[in-house]
Order: C-alpha cells, then sequence, then structure tokens
C-alpha cells in the first residue's frame, strides 16, 4: 500500500522544523497529537538533534494507517499555526504546496482531506468501509492522474481493486492470505459471492462465464501493474527511456473500475438479500 505522506512532505515538514521549531515545541506537537517516540536505525546520525527527534517520532508511523497520519496531522497542523502566528508567510506557503500534492487542504487552521482524495487505504478500517458514492470518488481521482502520471494511475488502480476485495472478505468474516494478489483476491470474492440468481437456469454455467469474465479483468490489471514496474519510469532506466502511457493507464483504470464496481455492488446486493 501506498503511503499516505509522501516522502517528499515529511521531508519538508521535518527540515521546517528545524529551522523554525526548538526542540520543545516539536515534543509537545507530537506528544500532544498521540504520536509515539521511536528509535533510530543503528548507524543513523543526524548534524541536528531536533532532525533527529522529528526522525524518532516518524519512525514510530506507519504511514498507511489513516489514523496513525492523523495523528501526525494533528502535528503538523500546530506547527503550521505557529508559522500563521509567526507571519512566516513564504515558509507557510511552501509546506501547504507540498500537502496539496498529496491531497490535503491546509485551511481555517486545519489540515483535512480534499473532498475528492478520499484515501483508498481506508476502505480497509471499517467493516465494508466503502459505498458505491466512495468507490466513485476513488475511481475519480484515479482518472485524474492518468495523463499527467500513468504510473500513479495504474498502481492506485492495483490497490483499488485489492482494496475492495479485502473489505467485501472482511465484511463476510473471511480470512485472506496477506500475500494474496488481485487475481487470488478476486477469485475468493468471486467464490463468496452469490453472483447468478438461483431462478436463471443453468445458473452454475454462468456463474463459470461471470468468474472467467471477472478473472479477465483482474488479469489486465495485474498485468499491467507488472508492467509498470518493468517498463515504469523508476530506477535504472536508460536515457529517453519511456514508461507506460496514459492509453495504457485508462485501459487499467476502466478495467479496475468497472471490476470494483461490479463487486461492490454484488456484495451490497448480497448483504440486503
Amino acid at each position: 500500500m501506498a503511503d499516505i505522506i509522501s516522502s517528499k512532505t515529511r521531508r519538508a515538514l521535518q527540515e521546517s522544523y528545524v529551522s523554525h521549531s526548538v526542540l520543545r515545541e516539536i515534543r509537545n506537537d507530537f506528544d500532544d497529537a498521540g504520536v509515539e517516540l521511536g528509535g533510530l536505525s543503528p548507524g543513523r546520525v543526524f548534524s541536528s538533534s531536533r532532525r533527529s527527534l522529528v526522525e524518532r517520532y516518524y519512525q514510530s508511523v506507519d504511514w498507511t494507517s489513516p489514523n496513525q497520519v492523523r495523528q501526525v496531522l494533528d502535528a503538523f497542523e500546530s506547527h503550521l499555526n505557529r508559522l500563521e502566528d509567526y507571519n512566516t508567510g513564504k515558509e507557510l506557503e511552501r509546506l501547504v504546496m507540498y500537502l496539496k500534492r498529496d491531497g490535503l487542504l491546509y485551511s481555517k487552521r486545519k489540515i483535512n482531506f480534499t473532498p475528492d482524495d478520499i484515501d483508498l487505504i481506508g476502505m480497509e478500517d471499517h467493516k465494508l468501509g466503502i459505498d458505491l458514492t466512495q468507490l466513485r470518488i476513488n475511481i475519480d481521482r484515479i482518472k485524474k492522474t492518468i495523463e499527467g502520471d500513468p504510473a500513479l494511475a495504474i498502481g492506485s488502480s492495483k490497490e483499488l481493486v485489492e482494496s475492495c476485495c479485502k473489505a467485501i472478505l472482511t465484511e463476510k468474516g473471511k480470512t485472506f492470505s496477506t500475500k494474496a494478489d488481485i487475481l487470488e483476491l478476486v477469485r475468493q470474492v468471486a467464490d463468496n459471492l452469490n453472483l447468478i440468481l438461483a431462478k436463471v437456469p443453468n445458473s452454475k454455467k454462468g456463474s463459470s462465464s461471470i468468474k472467467r469474465v471477472l478473472g479477465s479483468l483482474a488479469n489486465i490489471v495485474q498485468g499491467l501493474a507488472e508492467l509498470r514496474n518493468l517498463y515504469g519510469s523508476g530506477h535504472g532506466k536508460s536515457p529517453g527511456h519511456e514508461g507506460l502511457s496514459p492509453r495504457h493507464a485508462r485501459l487499467c483504470a476502466g478495467a479496475a473500475s468497472t471490476l470494483s464496481t461490479f463487486l461492490m455492488e454484488t456484495s451490497l446486493k448480497d448483504k440486503k438479500s
């Protein structure tokens, strides 16, 4: 799962603490927000005690957990509030820009997710913690990244399907392997959903056909995610190398949105019946 707050934003806030805060303010911000103090990796040395202190708090955080990230955001709010009070406008604007890139809005002295940035990970935090409205918001969020960052759109599409499947299985009280890939998760969800109405003739045969369709959609998402890792614009690529294009991202996002919507609608229908 992707981090909710990017490493660039975390680093920007850390350096801002170093330049604009004292140790007492850093401790108060994170302690008051309920963030635990962690340890540093062996051999890591920091030139500043303030930088080291912020890093120790960072080390205790699971950056994919909405609850833990919310605590960190509460700490960041205190820092931004001080910058606002001390009229450090340029520094405040710089940090607000970093937060905005992560889908976070600083307004009226509070940091919140923007309306179209409901996090994918949050789907797993509650029993079936996603409804069709939220699902469509998540899909819309992915579509907005297709042109500018195809690799991100493809990765997010994969996470969308995985999170949707895990939410459905959790709601049904089913266990699943933490190492299960999309294909296994979709197969398990399909096995646990009443995909074909019992009154339809040859329902068993129809169910098999539906599962093949779902498997094909899952294969598209899984395959493009694997291609993204192989041919994306990441580490070790030669100059001029091009990753997957927006048309690949559109295919992946389309398959993921169709698959996730169908599974969610079927699950909600099954829940009501």
